[in-house]
C-alpha cells in the first residue's frame, strides 16, 4: 500500500481501538509493564525531570506514567480518538496532548525536548527514515530516543511472519475480517517495519541517533535507545 493508504488505515485502525486502549495496560501484565520499561529508561539516564515527547502516545497511559514521576510531557498521536480519550483521563492536565494535524512533520521547535519515547509505533510509520530525521530534530544535543520495536528474533514474531504471508492469499484477509482474529489480521496490515536488530541499528544511525549495544532478546518487543550527537 502507499503511504497515504498505510498512514489512513493506522489512523482507522487506532480510533476504533482507542476507547478500550487503557484497559489493555489494566488487563495485559506485558502491555502495562511497558510504562515501567520506559519511565526505567529515562530514569536511568537522567537524575532530575525533563521535557519528553511520547510520539504515538496513544491514549496516554505511557506520558501520564512518566508525569506522574515529575517529567514534563507532550503527548502527540495520529488518532484524534486516542488523544480525545487521554484529555478525558488527564483530568489534572498534567499533559500536553497534540493530534496530528494534516501535515505529517512535528509540530514541534527544533531541540525541543531531552527525550522522545515512542511505545510499539515505528512498526506502522509509512517513512521510517523521515520520521526518524523529524524524532532527532525535536531532540536536544544528547537528548535520547526510546523506542520499542518488535523484535524478529522472537518466536512469536516468527509466527506473524506466516500469518503476514496468508494474508496475501487472496480472500483471505476478507474472511480473516469476519473471524475473530479480525483485529489480529488488522494489526499484521499496517506493521509494515519489521527488520532485524542491527537493520534498525542502521536506520538510526543514518539519521542521527547513535544506538546503544543491542539488548537481549526477552520477548516480542525490543526497545531500542539511542542519542543525540
Amino acid at each position: 500500500m502507499d503511504s497515504a493508504e498505510q498512514t489512513e488505515q493506522t489512523r482507522r485502525f487506532f480510533d476504533t481501538a482507542a476507547s478500550g486502549w487503557t484497559a489493555r495496560y489494566a488487563n495485559d501484565a506485558a502491555v502495562g509493564a511497558r510504562k515501567a520499561r520506559f519511565l526505567d529508561a529515562v530514569q536511568t539516564r537522567f537524575a532530575k525531570p525533563v521535557d519528553v515527547l511520547d510520539f504515538g502516545c496513544g491514549s496516554g497511559d505511557i506520558a501520564l506514567h512518566l508525569a506522574g514521576a515529575g517529567h514534563r510531557l507532550t503527548g502527540y498521536d495520529l488518532s484524534a480518538a486516542m488523544i480525545e480519550q487521554a484529555r478525558r483521563t488527564d483530568r489534572a492536565q498534567q499533559v500536553r496532548w497534540v493530534a496530528r494535524g494534516a501535515d505529517a512533520a512535528l509540530p514541534f521547535a527544533d531541540a525541543s525536548f531531552d527525550a522522545v519515547v515512542t511505545s510499539s509505533v515505528l512498526e506502522y510509520v509509512p517513512a521510517l527514515d523521515v520520521t526518524l530525521k523529524d524524532l532527532a530534530r525535536v531532540l536536544r544535543p544528547g537528548g535520547w530516543l526510546f523506542a520499542t520495536v518488535p523484535d524478529m528474533r522472537d518466536p512469536h514474531r516468527h509466527r506473524e511472519r506466516w500469518l503476514r504471508y496468508a494474508l496475501t492469499i487472496p480472500g483471505m484477509a476478507a474472511l480473516l475480517e469476519r473471524s475473530r482474529w479480525r483485529e489480529g489480521a488488522a494489526y499484521l496490515r499496517i506493521s509494515t517495519n519489521r527488520m532485524a536488530p542491527a537493520a534498525w541499528q542502521d536506520c538510526l544511525r543514518r539519521n542521527g541517533l547513535g544506538p546503544e549495544g543491542l539488548p537481549e532478546s526477552t520477548g516480542p518487543l525490543m526497545l531500542l535507545a539511542a542519542r543525540k550527537a
